[in-house]
């Protein structure tokens, strides 16, 4: 029994020995999966951490980056030192209480310039800017945990994007011409057409002065080196362009209330006599009219003895009264239009202008509507490049002079007067079965054309807004520049007409997005470029290429414009007010194809619509309230609303010295890399 017992006692013992090695070999494997499981939670925490801190930092420096006059933003464009600390102080505050047995937590956040193209895969510069091209930037987090054990685990996370650097506003001086590519220099025009003048000879001239449409350009405020130019595709010139024939150019109607404008004619040109053989020419019934003043003289002689010599002496005097008979050309200027023809001479002018061209409207007023602006040369030189005009009427009666005649019968006066008073000397002249009338014009184009100057009236597109001393005395050598324009490739063009991507191709890589989507607006809305106000926030100058169409603005309200960039559709409707929130914010919207407006509210926005077939429009389906700059291959004012149109220049798109960059940081990595350790 006792044996028994002993047995059983060493037994407990096995078995308490065994149960005590296993409880201690449980709790070591506890306190390792403990341990173990701390560190999973500690690196899972650590590489959250870590990403979050990158998020902050992509999110802090793209905000910062909108700002193109940021220390951020001067960074990514001057390029002068390759890193730079991008804090990121909100994860470090979050860090410090998420982490149990730490004793500090660290976190260190770094930009790097990976690298920078300034030429494109063609091997040409992005532009004349050596600072516009597409780079390569890295961001850096590495974050480390100091443990109560002195151990210390680290995470490092690296990750590389694009970046594109855009100039929405390159330097242009308004004293002189670009020396090579900006993607962006059509916003140097307040108004650039690019088949101007083209367009303008196919209608006749419609395209500028049309009895239903008047455009307004309003620059008055701005100082010279503000204003945007004007140009008319086509209107290049050479020196040695005829005054009148020349198809390269484009005139604007001058009304009464330009008469300042119109060049004087000197008082010693005003009157040019015509002799007594040329005035026989000009009016044959002078001839009739003597032969008649013969046959009475012998009718009123009584038959008899001396009958023959009265009669030839009687017939001496007739001659010798209409040898006294003189004529002359005068001449005058005056506007195409009026408000009213109600005086005599005012009258004469309107029926040489209907002889000439019956229909006749006002033109367009794009330099100012100001006289006193208008009467100031370097106010027109600071706009107009090419070779734009102004016309007006150049006039020209032909009168006869009696004054000198004796014994010349108050019914010979009337006579004469009735017939030949004010003759308007035009060519054509106006029909007529008068054979008298027909004669005057027969003989006119010779007998003007041995008289210096040439008085038969014209419709004279002359160069606008120079004081000449005498009209007759003016020039046809284009006062105003021609601008330069380059293809992408650095090339002068020598025509706007040349397409494809070394042509005419502003905004050629101007794209910092581009998608093709068939619901452009779903995109935009889904995007938060537009919200459900229908408010227009440009992203990052985010840039859309859009295949369908897109409308914008609200009828019922004003939407509010954040940012700066350019959105292209194929067709853009603006349907309502678009307003700037701040003077910084810029919008340029391209139309492939067609670009209407359908308000009168103001819209704050540089319109644009070219393409390769140099079909491209703005139509205004209203009278046109524009802040901005309007861009177009046709003018087509004949589609446009009636009323009054309005253009101001936006003065942001203008500056010497000045370059309003855009950056752009695409959200998709190019490269990937995270790193752990534990020391």
């Amino acid at each position: 029994m006792a044996k028994r017992n002993g047995m059983v006692f060493y037994l407990i013992i096995f078995v308490l020995m065994v149960i005590s090695i296993l409880s201690i070999q449980f709790h070591r494997v506890a306190i390792q999966a403990l341990a173990q499981t701390s560190r999973f939670e500690q690196g899972e925490l650590l590489r959250q951490v870590t990403h979050a801190g990158y998020e902050e930092a992509f999110a802090r420096f793209n905000f910062e980056t909108n700002d193109s006059s940021s220390e951020s933003s001067l960074w990514l464009i001057q390029r002068s030192f390759p890193t730079r600390n991008n804090p990121v102080p909100g994860t470090i505050l979050q860090a410090q209480t998420i982490f149990r047995n730490a004793t500090k937590v660290e976190i260190e956040s770094r930009l790097r310039l990976v690298d920078f193209r300034s030429k494109n895969f063609d091997g040409f510069p992005y532009s004349i800017d050596p600072r516009e091209g597409i780079g390569t930037i890295e961001f850096k987090i590495d974050t480390k945990i100091f443990r109560r054990d002195g151990k210390i685990l680290q995470c490092t996370l690296i990750k590389h994007h694009d970046y594109k650097i855009l100039t929405l506003v390159s330097p242009r001086n308004n004293d002189s011409q670009r020396t090579g590519f900006s993607h962006f220099f059509v916003n140097d025009y307040v108004l650039f057409v690019r088949t101007g003048a083209k367009e303008f000879s196919d209608s006749s001239g419609e395209s500028l002065n049309n009895s239903r449409v008047n455009l307004q350009i309003d620059q008055d405020s701005l100082p010279k080196e503000k204003r945007g130019k004007i140009f008319f595709g086509g209107t290049q010139t050479g020196p040695s362009r005829s005054l009148n024939t020349s198809p390269n150019f484009v005139y604007l109607n001058l009304p009464d209330n330009f008469i300042p404008l119109i060049p004087k004619i000197a008082s010693n040109s005003q009157k040019i006599e015509i002799s007594n053989s040329e005035c026989l020419q000009l009016f044959p019934f002078l001839v009739n009219e003597r032969q008649r003043a013969y046959e009475r003289a012998e009718q009123e002689i009584p038959a008899g003895i001396g009958h023959d010599s009265a009669v030839s002496q009687a017939k001496a005097q007739i001659n010798d009264s209409f040898s006294k008979i003189k004529g002359y050309f005068k001449l005058g200027v005056a506007p195409i239009t009026r408000t009213s023809y109600s005086e005599p001479q005012e009258i004469f002018e309107r029926d040489i202008i209907q002889y000439l061209s019956p229909n006749v409207a006002n033109g367009f007023s794009l330099i100012s509507k100001d006289i006193n602006k208008l009467s100031e040369p370097s106010f027109a030189e600071s706009i107009i490049e090419g070779d734009i005009r102004q016309r007006f009427l150049f006039h020209s009666g032909c009168w006869l002079d009696l004054s000198e005649v004796p014994n010349i019968t108050q019914e010979q006066i009337n006579s004469i007067a009735s017939i030949s008073n004010g003759a308007k000397c035009v060519i054509p002249g106006p029909d007529s079965s008068d054979p008298n009338v027909v004669a005057f014009y027969n003989v006119l184009p010779s007998i003007a054309s041995n008289k210096y100057p040439r008085p038969i009236s014209a419709l004279v597109a002359s160069f606008p807004f120079k004081p000449y001393p005498d009209f007759l005395a003016t020039v046809s050598n284009c006062p105003f520049p021609n601008p330069n324009f380059f293809s992408p490739h650095g090339d002068i063009l020598g025509s706007l007409n040349i397409g494809g991507k070394n042509g005419f191709r502003p905004f050629s890589a101007a794209t910092l997005l581009a998608s093709r989507f068939a619901n452009l607006e779903s995109f935009l809305a889904d995007s938060g470029i537009i919200n459900a106000q229908k408010n227009i926030e440009v992203r990052g100058g985010v840039q859309i290429l859009g295949s369908g169409q897109l409308i914008l603005g609200d009828p019922s309200r004003q939407v509010q414009l954040k940012g700066q960039g350019i959105i292209f559709a194929n067709r853009i409707f603006i349907e309502g007010s678009i307003r700037k929130t701040n003077p910084s914010d810029l919008l340029i919207l391209f139309a492939f194809e067609e670009l209407r407006v359908n308000t009168s509210d103001q819209v704050d926005a540089v319109l644009v619509s070219i393409n390769d077939d140099r079909n491209g429009r703005v139509i205004p389906e209203r009278p046109l309230n524009l802040f901005g700059a309007l861009i177009t291959d046709r003018l087509s004012t004949q589609n446009w609303g009636s009323g009054n149109h309005q253009i101001k220049y936006d003065p942001l798109l203008k500056s010497p010295t000045e370059t309003l960059y855009k950056i752009n940081i695409l959200r998709w990595m190019n490269f990937f890399r995270v790193t752990e350790s534990e020391s």
